[in-house]
């Protein structure tokens, strides 16, 4: 057969973990067999995410690992709100614009009204149907929303929500500023019942950050005792040995992360196998590896495992306007506070 970097057998080992039958593996395979060869003959595909450069560098590495002759180049870009801006403009002006683009829900939503994702089967490729939505964009990893504590401050491991309201911790707890987790937790609660918990919250005098990273770093140091913080921000201080830990929260507030085929993409191919084999078993758990963020719909993750048998909540991708309602609302609240 022709040499397109990748075999036949190597590509059904690629979809040996998929819950299908040999046959089903047997025409993925020759799907993603075919796209691998158009690729081939593309410029490298250029994928905009927000991750360090040498993370996206480690999952490049083990992609070309399986298609050699396929190329893809990492550009980190800090934020989602900024790939997403940058997309749209680049777009608009019809300059070169990535043709890998991997973003939260809000950005993604903002990107489909906008016409800028390109529509693809990736379950011909062997994807997960419940990973993929409306044929363009595909669930890549999640933020895990948990409360972080220092074990040496906090004697008594945390049990869940009510812990973060212990009087005892006042002016010891740590908040991002952006209050996504409690805006995804309206989905379970209702908005009533979120902002009461929000307002007793403040009411904790806590300290404000930029982003769940310095959340964690503050308890590792032990400025602050706890906070609600995210999975993969605590992992690595954790890592390093520092004395904190996290616990999963029941329900489990999380905010999906996206990947897609930019309408403009010049290399549209090997932007679809990449996102195929990102999202797939052994791509996804890859991502895991290198960036701490993995999606909890592959049991394969370790993301799967912290959240296992809990209730999760977040707001739907085709239903994100009361999830954006409330997180301004909650935004304005703390709209003149010291962020650290």
């Amino acid at each position: 057969m022709t040499d397109f970097g990748m075999t036949r057998r190597s590509a059904l080992a690629l979809l040996s973990t998929l819950p299908v039958s040999f046959i089903g593996r047997e025409v993925f395979a020759q799907a993603i067999a075919s796209l691998a060869e158009r690729a081939a003959s593309e410029d490298p595909a250029v994928w905009y995410e927000s991750s360090r450069p040498d993370q996206g560098d480690q999952v490049i590495a083990a992609f070309a690992k399986a298609f050699p002759k396929a190329k893809v180049r990492h550009e980190s870009i800090p934020g989602g709100n900024g790939v997403a801006a940058r997309v749209t403009q680049e777009s608009m002006a019809g300059a070169r614009t990535a043709d890998i683009v991997t973003v939260g829900g809000g950005e993604t939503t903002q990107l489909l009204k906008a016409n800028l994702i390109a529509p693809q089967d990736f379950e011909a490729y062997g994807l997960d149907p419940k990973l993929v939505f409306s044929k363009r964009a595909v669930h890549t990893a999640v933020t895990v929303y948990c409360i972080v504590y220092n074990k040496t401050l906090v004697k008594k491991k945390p049990a869940g929500w009510d812990d973060l309201l212990d009087p005892q911790y006042k002016g010891e707890v740590g908040t991002w500023v952006r209050a996504a987790a409690l805006a995804e937790l309206s989905r379970a609660w209702g908005e009533d019942k979120v902002m009461a918990y929000y307002n007793k919250l403040l009411a904790q005098e806590p300290m404000f950050f930029n982003s769940a990273a310095p959340l964690a770093q503050s308890v590792a140091a032990g400025e602050i005792a706890l906070g609600l913080g995210s999975y993969h921000n605590s992992l690595p201080p954790m890592k390093k040995g520092a004395p904190i830990d996290i616990v999963p929260l029941d329900p489990s507030p999380m905010s999906s992360v996206f990947s897609f085929v930019a309408s403009k993409a010049r290399s549209p191919a090997t932007a679809a196998l990449f996102i195929s084999w990102l999202c797939s078993p052994a791509g996804n758990v890859v991502y895991e590896e290198a960036t701490d963020r993995g999606t909890p719909l592959i049991a394969a993750t370790k993301t799967a495992k912290f959240v296992a048998g809990l209730p999760t909540t977040e707001w739907p991708l085709d239903n994100k306007e009361p999830y954006a309602a409330i997180f301004e609302k909650m935004n304005r609240m703390v709209a003149n506070v010291t962020v650290k």
